[in-house]
C-alpha cells in the first residue's frame, strides 16, 4: 500500500541567514486504519535525508573572508555556521522505540509501540512499514550482515524474525511458560552464532541463529535486572542488589564486585571490550573489566540511555531522556558536554563508522543527524609535537618552547661561579649578543653570548628576580619580589629608575609597544606603563587570582595567565575580550607554530609541567570559532545567538558576554545593536563587555547608527559615560566616520560622547616654564605621543605652570581641505546639539585648524583692506583714476575666491552674495567711469557694501567675533521689526485718509502727516492720536526692538562659547573649501593636547611653592655655613693636635 506523506525538512539555512523552526503542520498517519493492510511502501516527495546529511557531513569553508564586508554577511555566515552544528532533522510520522542503522548507513530499520516496523531509506526518505502485531514492539536486533532482523514485543513473551529488506516474517518465536514473559534486553555473540536474552522472570536464554528452533536457558536468577554480551563473548549481569557479575562462554563466574547504581542501568562497552560501561539516572560510571576497579564518574542529571565510546576509546555518547546527547571526554575529569538535539527524550543513537557524525531518533517523531562537535579547544603539548622538562619560568622566552630556562641558561654555557642561584628569567637583547638572567638572587647577570664570558651584574633587588623583559637594545626591565620594577641600561650595567605600584611579587612583564610596559603581580592586578615617563597609564585590578604570565598573541591584545584562567584584554580599549578556563596553572604562556593536524598553524602553550596544553592561537586562525570561558557552554551560547537572529528575545544572560566569535571578532554587542535590543545593551556593557571592532571595521556604535536603531545609539552613549571612571578608555574602537551620522542624530547625550573622546594619559604633575604658550596642540599617526615630543620646557629653572597631557581617543580627519575634513565642520555645524562646541576635544580640534588656516584670512583680510583702502582714496579724490585700475584687480581676486568657496561648497552665503553684489556694482562703476560719465552713485554704493562685507574679517579676532555675530542676529531681528513698523504705518496712513476725506481734504495725501496736523489742530481728539500714532508707537517699537536685542545678547553669552567655536567652524570650513587639491588626502591623526591645569587655589600654591624654595635655599646656605665652621673646627683641632704632640716630643727629649 503506497502512501503520500508531506513531511517537511528543518534544513539548512535561507539566504538571509535566519533559522525557521516552525513546527508544521503534520497529519498522523496513525489516525488511518492499517489493521489487516498488506506490506506498503510509502514514497516522499520532498527533499532526501541524505541530502540533509551530506550538507551536515560536508564542512563549511571558512577560509576566504575578504568577501565579507558588511555586518549582515558576516551575520549570515555565523548563522550557516551555527546551523551546520546543529542537528539536520527529518520529520517522520513514527514514533520508534528502537532504531537500528544497517551497516551501509543508508538504511535503518525501526519499530514502534503501535506495532509497526519501518525500513528506512535515507537516501531517498522512503520508509517501508508493516504492521507485526497490534502489541507494541520494543526492540530490533539486525544480523547476518543486514540481511535479517529480530523484532520483539514490549510485553509478551514474542520474537519475530523478519527478512530484510522486504521485512516478510520468516518465523515467529514464542516464550514458553506462565505469567509474565516479557523480554528485555537482547544481544548476539561476537561471531553471531547465539542470540540471548534477558527475560523479565530472571532467565538468560539463548537460541543458535542458525535455526532459532529451541532456546535454552543459561542462567536463572530473579534477581537480574541489566545484562550485556562483551566484544570478547563474557556476559556481565547486573543484580538488583547492586552486584556485577562477569561469566565466561561457558557461564562460568570470572569476577563480581558491588557497586552503587541504579537498577534500570544500561551496560555496554568501549569498542576494545576492556571498559565496562554503567549508564543510569543521573550518572554514568566507566569501569575495568579486568579488575572492575571504577575509572570515572560523571554526573548527568538526568538518565542516560544506552552509551556509545569512539573507537579510540577518548569519548563517550550517551542519549539522555531530557532530549541532549551528552559527550563525555573520557581521558580528563570535566563535565559532559550536553547538545540539545530533540525535545523529547533521545531512545536510540548510532555513530558514524567515521565517526564524525550521529544519528539519534526521539520519541518526538524526529530523526536527527549531528555532526560529531569538537569537544575541547584544548591539547596537551605531547599531541602538539612539544615538550616540557620542569617547573621553569614565568616570563617568555626567545627560543623553543619546549626548552626549559635552565637548558636555555646551559645551552648558552652561561655559568657564574659567583652566582650559583637558579634561574627564573631569560631574555635576549634584540640584537642576540648579550643575555640576561635573573632568579634566586636580588643581583641580575649580563652575559656576553658572542665571548660567552660574562658582561657584569645589575645591583639594585632586594629579593628575588622573577620576570625580565627587553624593552630596547639597551633597556631592560626586571620584576622582583621586592614588589618593584626596575628599568637598566644593560649595555652601560647602570639603574635607571624604577616603577613602584604593586603591592606583591612581580611575576610577569611584557613589552606591548614602544611605549607601554605590562606587569602581572601576585596583588592579582596588571598594570600599563609609559615606561620612558614612568607613568602609569592604566591598570586591571581584582582578578580572580594572581598573575602568572603574558603574552601578545596578536598586536593591541593581551593574554593574562591566571589559575586554570586566561583573560585576553584588548589594549586599544582596555577592555576584556573573553575569558577561558584551562584547567591547568597558566603559567609560561608561549606561541609556537606546530603542523598539528596536518596543517602549519600557530600555537598558544599554557603551564610548565607534563599536564601543560595547548590551543589554536585564534587571532591567527581563519577557522571560524566561537571562545568563552567554558568551552562546554559552546552550544548554549549558539543557541542563544540563534534565538537572537530569529528575532525571537531570549532572557538575558550575563555569561554571554564574554564569549567572542573569531576571526570576525563579533560578541553580543553586536547582536544587540544590530537587532535593536538596548534593554540588553545597557547591562552588557555595564557587565564590562568590549567594544569591539569587527573585521569589517563595524562596532556596536556604528551598527547602531547604520540601522538606525537610536535607543541602541543613547544606551551606549550613555553607559560609555556611565563607565569613564572605570575606563576612560571605553570608546576607542568608535569609528571616526560614525561622528558625521552621530552629528545628524540629534541626540541629547552627544555632548557626553565628545567629552569621553578626550582622554588624560599623563597623570602625574609635571610642570612647564612660564614661557610656553598653552595650550599646545600637535598631531600624530601614534596613539600616543611622549611627553617630551609634545611640549617641554626650554629653562629648567623655575617652572611654574602644571600642565596635563591629554589625547584624541579616536583619530580625526586633520588635512586641511580634505573631504572628510569637510564633511565632518559640515556636520558638527549642522549639529543641533550646540553643546558640542563646548567639548575640549571639539575646540582643540578647531584650534588646531584654526593654526593652519588663519594665515589664509590674515591674507584675505590684507587683500580685502587694500582694495578697500583703494575705494576710500577714490572717494577722498575723485578726478584720480589710477586708485580704481588698482582695485579692480583686487576685487577680482576676492570675487574669484568666493566663487569657488560657492561651487566647492555647493551653496552661497550672505557674505557671498555682498561680495558678488559688490563685484557688479564697482565693476559697472568702473565701465561707466572709461566712458567718462558720473558715477558717484555707484561709487557709492559700492563703498557701503564694502562696508558691510568688512565686517566679515572682523571674524579673525576673538572679541570682535563675538559683537559680530550680536550684530548680525539683531539684523535678523531688525528685518522682522520693519515688517511690523511697515504694516502698522500703512494702517496710520489709511486711517488719517479716512480723517481726511471726512474733512473735504481730498487734494491732500493720506500720507502728508504735517499738512493733516495744521488742519485738524484745532481737534483736540485727532490730534491726541495723530501725535500717539506718529510719535509714542514708534518710541514703543524702537523699546521691543531693543527688549529683542537684548534678549540676543543674553542668550548668545549664555552659549557666547559654543556660538564662537562654531564660528569658528564656518570660517575653517570656507578656507578648507580652497584647498581642493587635497580632497583625497583622507588619512586620520590623533589629536595631543597639552594644556594648563586651572586651579582655584594656584596663587597660593605657587606662593607656597616659592616659601618652601626659599626655605630649601635658606637650609642650604645654612648646611653650608655649619658644614664651614666645623672644617675650620676640624682645623684647629688638628692644629691644636699637633702642638700638644710637639709639646710632647720636646718633654721626651728633655727626660
Amino acid at each position: 500500500m503506497k502512501k503520500e506523506l508531506a513531511l517537511p525538512l528543518i534544513s539548512s539555512l535561507p539566504e538571509g541567514g535566519c533559522i525557521n523552526l516552525t513546527p508544521h503542520s503534520l497529519k498522523s498517519p496513525f489516525n488511518m486504519n492499517y489493521e489487516g493492510s498488506q506490506v506498503g511502501k510509502i514514497t516522499q516527495s520532498h527533499r532526501s535525508f541524505s541530502q540533509v546529511s551530506n550538507d551536515s557531513k560536508s564542512s563549511r569553508s571558512f577560509t576566504n573572508r575578504d568577501d565579507l564586508q558588511s555586518i549582515p554577511e558576516i551575520f549570515a555566515e555565523i548563522s550557516a555556521f551555527i546551523n551546520d552544528k546543529f542537528a539536520a532533522f527529518v520529520h517522520t510520522p513514527y514514533c520508534f522505540t528502537d532504531v537500528k542503522v544497517l551497516k551501509s548507513e543508508t538504511h535503518a530499520v525501526g519499530v514502534t509501540d503501535e506495532g509497526y516496523c519501518v525500513y528506512l531509506d535515507l537516501t531517498d526518505t522512503g520508509f517501508d512499514e508493516v504492521l507485526l502485531s497490534k502489541n507494541g514492539l520494543s526492540g530490533i536486533l539486525v544480523y547476518d550482515n543486514d540481511r535479517n532482523a529480530l523484532a520483539k514485543e514490549k510485553v509478551q513473551g514474542k520474537i519475530y524474525l523478519l527478512e530484510l529488506p522486504s521485512m516478510s516474517i520468516m518465523k515467529i518465536i514464542n516464550i514458553k511458560g506462565d505469567g509474565n514473559n516479557g523480554i528485555g534486553r537482547m544481544c548476539f555473540s561476537p561471531n553471531e552464532d547465539y542470540c540471548f536474552a534477558r527475560l523479565w522472570k530472571g532467565e538468560i536464554i539463548r537460541w543458535k541463529t542458525c535455526d532459532f528452533d529451541k532456546y535454552e536457558v543459561m542462567f536463572s536468577d530473579k534477581s537480574v535486572v541489566c545484562m550485556n554480551i562483551s566484544p570478547e563473548g563474557e556476559l556481565v549481569l547486573g543484580m538488583i542488589d547492586r552486584r556485577i557479575i562477569i561469566y565466561n562462554a561457558d557461564f562460568e563466574k570470572l569476577i563480581e564486585k558491588y557497586y552503587e547504581f541504579k537498577i534500570d542501568a544500561y551496560i555496554s562497552f568501549s569498542q576494545s571490550g576492556h571498559l565496562i560501561i554503567l549508564a543510569m539516572a543521573k550518572e554514568v560510571k566507566v569501569i575495568s573489566k579486568s579488575n572492575m576497579n571504577v575509572i570515572n564518574v560523571y554526573q548527568l542529571g538526568c538518565m542516560a540511555y544506552d552509551c556509545i565510546m569512539t573507537k579510540d576509546d577518548h569519548y563517550i555518547i550517551a542519549p539522555l531522556e531530557t532530549g541532549e546527547l551528552a559527550f563525555i571526554d573520557n581521558t580528563a575529569n570535566k563535565q559532559p558536554l550536553k547538545i540539545k538535539v530533540h525535545s523529547s527524550s533521545i531512545k536510540s543513537i548510532y555513530l558514524s563508522t567515521d565517526q564524525t557524525e550521529i544519528i539519534t531518533f526521539g520519541t518526538d517523531f524526529k530523526l536527527g543527524k549531528t555532526k560529531f562537535p569538537e569537544i575541547s579547544s584544548l591539547h596537551t603539548l605531547s599531541d602538539a609535537h612539544h615538550n616540557t622538562n620542569t617547573a621553569l619560568s614565568t616570563a617568555r622566552s626567545q627560543t623553543d618552547p619546549r626548552e626549559s630556562i635552565e637548558s636555555q641558561v646551559s645551552d648558552r654555557k652561561i655559568q657564574d661561579p659567583d652566582e650559583g642561584f637558579k634561574a627564573l628569567c631569560l631574555c635576549e637583547s634584540s640584537s642576540q649578543d648579550i643575555a640576561i638572567v635573573g632568579g634566586q638572587s636580588n643581583n641580575i647577570l649580563v652575559w656576553d653570548l658572542k665571548s660567552t664570558k660574562k658582561y657584569g651584574n645589575l645591583y639594585g633587588h632586594t629579593d628575588y628576580v622573577y620576570a625580565l623583559e627587553c624593552i630596547s637594545d639597551e633597556i631592560i626591565a626586571s620584576g622582583s619580589g621586592d614588589t618593584t620594577i626596575m628599568i637598566w641600561n644593560f649595555r652601560t650595567l647602570s639603574f635607571m629608575y624604577s616603577l613602584n605600584g604593586h603591592s606583591d611579587i612581580v611575576c610577569s612583564l611584557l613589552k606591548i609597544d614602544d611605549w607601554r610596559l605590562a606587569s602581572g603581580s601576585k596583588d592579582r592586578s596588571v598594570k600599563v606603563w609609559l615606561w620612558e615617563e614612568k607613568n602609569m597609564i592604566f591598570q586591571i585590578n581584582d582578578l580572580p587570582t594572581p598573575v602568572y604570565s603574558m603574552l601578545l598573541p596578536k598586536a593591541e591584545y593581551l593574554l593574562v595567565g591566571l589559575n586554570k584562567i586566561i583573560q585576553c584584554w584588548d589594549m586599544k580599549t582596555y577592555s576584556i575580550i573573553f575569558e577561558k578556563n584551562c584547567y591547568v596553572e597558566a603559567s609560561g604562556l608561549k606561541a609556537f607554530y606546530s603542523d598539528f593536524e596536518g596543517n602549519l598553524k600557530n600555537y598558544i602553550g599554557i603551564g610548565l609541567d607534563d599536564s601543560a596544553l595547548c590551543f589554536e592561537n585564534p587571532f591567527l586562525s581563519s577557522n571560524l570559532k566561537m571562545i568563552g570561558k567554558d568551552e562546554y557552554s559552546e552550544y548554549n551560547y549558539m543557541s542563544y545567538i540563534r534565538e537572537i537572529i530569529m528575532y525571537k528575545v531570549p532572557p538575558y544572560d550575563p555569561s554571554m558576554d564574554k564569549w567572542i566569535i573569531f576571526p570576525y571578532m563579533v560578541n553580543t554587542l553586536h547582536f544587540y545593536a544590530y537587532y535593536d535590543m538596548p534593554d540588553y545593551l545597557v547591562q552588557s556593557i555595564q557587565n564590562g563587555t568590549a567594544l569591539l571592532t569587527t573585521t569589517s571595521h563595524e562596532n556596536p556604535l556604528s551598527i547602531a547608527i547604520d540601522m538606525r536603531n537610536k535607543d541602541c545609539v543613547q544606551t551606549i552613549l550613555k553607559s560609555s559615560s556611565m563607565k569613564q571612571n572605570q575606563n576612560p578608555f571605553i570608546l576607542s574602537n568608535i569609528k571616526t566616520s560614525s561622528l558625521l551620522s552621530l552629528n545628524s542624530f540629534n541626540i541629547s547625550s552627544l555632548s557626553k560622547l565628545y567629552n569621553l573622546l578626550l582622554v588624560n594619559y599623563y597623570n602625574s604633575h609635571k610642570y612647564l616654564d612660564g614661557e610656553i604658550r598653552l595650550p599646545v596642540i600637535k598631531a600624530s599617526f601614534a596613539q600616543i605621543l611622549l611627553t617630551h615630543n609634545i611640549a617641554c620646557s626650554e629653562k629648567s629653572d623655575e617652572p611654574d605652570i602644571e600642565v596635563k597631557y591629554a589625547r584624541s581617543l579616536i583619530p580625526f580627519y586633520l588635512e586641511i581641505g580634505s573631504e572628510n575634513s569637510i564633511e565632518f565642520l559640515k556636520s558638527i555645524i549642522k549639529c543641533e546639539q550646540a553643546k558640542i562646541f563646548c567639548t575640549e576635544i571639539i575646540q582643540h580640534f578647531l584650534m588646531y585648524k584654526w593654526e593652519k588656516v588663519k594665515f589664509w584670512l590674515y591674507a584675505e583680510a590684507i587683500v580685502f583692506l587694500g582694495f578697500f583702502s583703494m575705494i576710500v582714496t577714490k572717494c577722498l579724490l575723485y578726478d584720480e583714476n589710477i586708485w580704481e585700475m588698482i582695485a579692480l584687480p583686487l576685487s577680482c581676486i576676492l570675487t574669484l575666491e568666493n566663487v569657488m568657496v560657492s561651487i566647492m561648497a555647493k551653496e552661497v552665503n550672505l557674505w557671498e552674495i555682498l561680495d558678488y553684489i559688490r563685484f557688479v556694482v564697482f565693476l559697472a562703476h568702473f565701465i561707466v567711469s572709461l566712458i567718462g560719465k558720473n558715477t558717484v552713485t555707484l561709487l557709492v554704493i559700492t563703498l557701503i557694501i564694502s562696508s558691510l562685507q568688512g565686517l566679515f574679517y572682523f571674524k579673525i579676532w576673538k572679541g570682535t567675533r563675538k559683537l559680530i555675530s550680536i550684530i548680525v542676529k539683531v539684523g535678523y531681528d531688525i528685518f522682522s521689526f520693519l515688517m511690523v513698523l511697515t504694516y502698522l504705518l500703512i494702517a496710520i496712513g489709511a486711517i488719517l485718509h479716512v480723517i481726511a476725506s471726512q474733512n473735504d481734504l481730498n487734494n491732500i495725501g493720506a500720507f502728508d502727516l504735517i499738512q493733516i496736523s495744521e488742519q485738524n489742530f484745532g481737534d483736540f481728539l485727532e490730534n491726541l492720536f495723530l501725535v500717539f500714532m506718529t510719535f509714542i508707537n514708534p518710541i514703543i517699537m524702537l523699546n521691543i526692538l531693543l527688549a529683542l536685542s537684548a534678549e540676543n545678547y543674553s542668550k548668545s553669552k549664555d552659549l557666547s562659547k559654543a556660538l564662537d567655536y562654531k564660528e569658528i567652524a564656518s570660517i575653517i570650513m570656507r578656507i578648507e573649501h580652497l584647498h581642493f587639491l587635497n580632497r583625497k588626502k583622507n588619512h586620520h591623526e590623533y589629536l595631543q593636547i597639552c594644556s594648563e591645569i586651572k586651579r582655584t587655589e594656584r596663587t597660593k600654591l605657587q606662593k607656597l611653592a616659592k616659601i618652601i624654595k626659599e626655605v630649601k635655599k635658606s637650609q642650604e646656605t645654612h648646611q653650608v655655613q655649619v658644614v664651614t665652621k666645623l672644617q675650620s673646627y676640624d682645623e684647629k683641632l688638628l692644629s691644636l693636635e699637633n702642638i700638644m704632640s710637639s709639646i710632647k716630643d720636646r718633654n721626651k727629649k728633655i727626660r
